[in-house]
């Protein structure tokens, strides 16, 4: 015993704690997937001061980010064979006090994997959702991917499956985009029909599906969606027809309640290009 629980006030250990060969893991990344308040560190410290302060033989990097995690080490470094793979509770951990950028991104993929607990599912989603978004904007399409596609295996949501179908279809893999469209379907009571019918319209474009497409569109508009005339407006300007694409975009316009109301992004400029006079 190295005398951590008296150091930091703890109480001992209860009769019947685990042997340290013989440590609750799983018990304790539980108590770990919070930040720890001072006054619980030492609570954990002291059930579980012979199992971290004796070490273990056969897990020896969990040991060390525990000892991080509770504040006993001066933070975790890099074992000599590199960073080890994580089961989701200790990744989760593993995330928060690895290092290095490097680390940290395996430790979230990691702790999105089936397994998690519960307790920590909100934030490890909301963490990844985070990365995910300065990923693609950052063009990390590989990694991006990667993410988005962990983050819809736990999610299983609307949200998630436009991350993976943007991601996909940003990186030219339209089968799989439209794939992730799919999947909407297991959520038909929350599915913005308009959002999902404007997205598989890119896509089955962008596939050379022009029909499909002109369905989807027909859905979009049907739907009261924004998506139709704006993308037909584009569609129009791309073929040299500036009337038409005008109607398309001065509907947008018309539909605004107000002069300061918002309106979709392509609205107020593709009906000004529509505007301007033809060059040879």
């Amino acid at each position: 015993m190295l005398g951590l629980a008296p150091a930091l006030g703890a109480v001992p250990c209860e009769a019947g704690a685990r042997k340290v060969d013989d440590p609750d893991w799983a018990a304790l990344w539980e108590e770990l997937q919070e930040p720890v308040p001072l006054g619980e560190r030492a609570r954990l410290v002291g059930q579980f001061e012979a199992w971290i302060g004796s070490g273990s033989r056969s897990r020896p990097f969990e040991v060390s980010l525990a000892r991080a995690a509770l504040g006993l080490d001066g933070g975790l470094e890099q074992p000599e064979e590199g960073w080890p793979p994580l089961a989701p509770p200790a990744a989760w951990v593993a995330h928060r006090f690895a290092p290095t950028e490097e680390a940290r991104e395996m430790y979230l993929l990691q702790s999105l994997q089936e397994g998690g607990p519960a307790s920590s599912l909100g934030a490890r989603l909301q963490a990844g959702f985070e990365a995910f978004v300065t990923a693609e904007r950052a063009y990390r399409l590989e990694w991006g991917t990667a993410l988005a596609t962990a983050l819809h295996a736990r999610a299983d949501a609307v949200w998630s499956a436009f991350c993976l179908e943007g991601i996909l279809r940003r990186g030219g893999r339209l089968e799989g985009a439209a794939r992730a469209l799919g999947t909407t379907g297991r959520q038909a009571d929350r599915v913005p029909r308009a959002e999902v019918a404007g997205r598989r319209a890119i896509v089955s474009r962008g596939a050379g599906a022009l029909e499909e497409a002109a369905g989807h569109l027909g859905a979009v508009i049907a739907c009261g969606g924004a998506d139709g005339p704006q993308m037909l407006g584009i569609q129009a300007l791309l073929e040299g027809r500036s009337t038409v694409a005008a109607r398309h975009f001065g509907a947008l316009l018309a539909d605004a309640p107000g002069p300061t109301a918002s309106t979709p992004p392509w609205a107020q400029r593709g009906f000004g290009v529509a505007l301007l006079p033809a060059r040879d």
